[in-house]
């Protein structure tokens, strides 16, 4: 299952923000008249992951979590903790899930600010409105997080 994150557009006042397009693949967020694209990202579920070790299972590694012809193993390559379907104390393999950004956090916290820490400033694929604090909350579920956005990017 994945979700998609958007900016809520009815509630962030955007004023004094640009983030100017630095590469490929990176959006464009201006006040001034532009189209504005609201994409956030992607949370994707990617497999089995060592909570304590902080180690995807994935013996291809990280990068080819989502490839169709992964190997994975059953156990963590550093402490050899089995898989279990339950996170706790006594079970530090589980699943999880992982993130695809498509604007740099910084950025996001820059547009979403002027909207305040308690607004519902980010929206999903099933239309559940939430917090800043409350999508970053959900990103702790998140251990293994992609940028799709240029790192030649400038914030103005």
């Amino acid at each position: 299952m994945s979700t998609n994150f958007y900016l809520n557009t009815g509630i962030i006042p955007l004023t004094n923000i640009q983030v100017v397009k630095g590469g490929l693949g990176e959006l464009v967020y201006l006040d001034n008249g532009f189209s504005i694209d609201t994409h956030i990202g992607k949370r994707l579920a990617s497999g089995a992951y060592c909570w304590a070790c902080r180690k995807t299972l994935c013996v291809d590694g990280e990068k080819a979590i989502h490839r169709g012809k992964a190997t994975w193993s059953n156990k963590c390559p550093d402490c050899g903790a089995l898989f279990s379907d339950r996170r706790d104390a006594n079970h530090a393999v589980s699943y999880s899930c992982s993130f695809s950004w498509t604007i740099s956090p910084l950025a996001l916290h820059m547009i979403v600010a002027p909207a305040g820490l308690n607004a519902n400033c980010i929206i999903d694929d099933y239309n559940r409105k939430m917090t800043i604090q409350e999508f970053f909350q959900i990103l702790l579920e998140c251990p293994i997080q992609f940028s799709n956005f240029s790192s030649k990017s400038k914030v103005i």
